[in-house]
């Protein structure tokens, strides 16, 4: 499953059709954002391999990478958690253990499911996260002054992580498109 995560996360990055632009180059520490969106729905609650469940799996590789050293001071991290509906869990911020929180707190519940957890509906968090963004980006470029805070839009990447099991059927196209025109948005530092 892990290999099927990956390759579901690599192949919305391949749909999303990123581009390497000569002089541009992602280093960490203080110039990037990394956005995880974590499929919390009824099929990630399936116990196939290591009798963990597909989101424990998800979970773990996600704190894996933020714990590596990947992600350096200035660095930034956001959590979306999706099935049928999208859910902000938290905002950009460089506080890693503050995330790795956050992330802990992503489970199913115990004894129901919610209309929320029945669907993998890829279209509505790809449509989700750039307007999230797009408020945030807003609110502290206003604020910017007032809260005595400076905020720069950094180059961005966001991850999917999910077990591809999508029965909303919705177009994808869509979110796709939001990710591509903020990618020409993108200035580098």
């Amino acid at each position: 499953w892990l290999t099927a995560l990956a390759i579901c996360a690599l192949s919305v990055i391949a749909l999303a059709g990123p581009e390497i632009h000569k002089g541009v180059k992602l280093v960490p520490g203080g110039n990037i954002d990394v956005g995880f969106l974590v499929d919390d729905s009824f099929s990630t609650r399936a116990n196939d391999i290591d009798s963990r469940s597909r989101l424990e799996i998800m979970k773990a590789v996600i704190a894996n990478f933020v714990d590596s050293g990947s992600l350096g001071a200035g660095d930034r991290v956001t959590l979306f958690v999706f099935g049928t509906h999208s859910v902000w869990r938290m905002p950009l911020s460089e506080d890693f253990n503050y995330f790795k929180s956050k992330l802990a707190e992503v489970s199913h519940p115990p004894a129901y499911w919610e209309d929320s957890q029945l669907n993998t509906d890829f279209s509505n968090v790809l449509e989700h996260v750039p307007k999230c963004m797009d408020k945030q980006d807003n609110f502290f470029r206003k604020k910017a002054g007032v809260m005595d805070v400076s905020w720069l839009k950094h180059n961005r990447i966001m991850f999917l992580f999910s077990d591809g099991d999508d029965h909303a059927g919705s177009d994808i196209s869509k979110g796709i498109r939001d990710f591509n025109k903020r990618e020409n948005e993108l200035k580098t530092p």
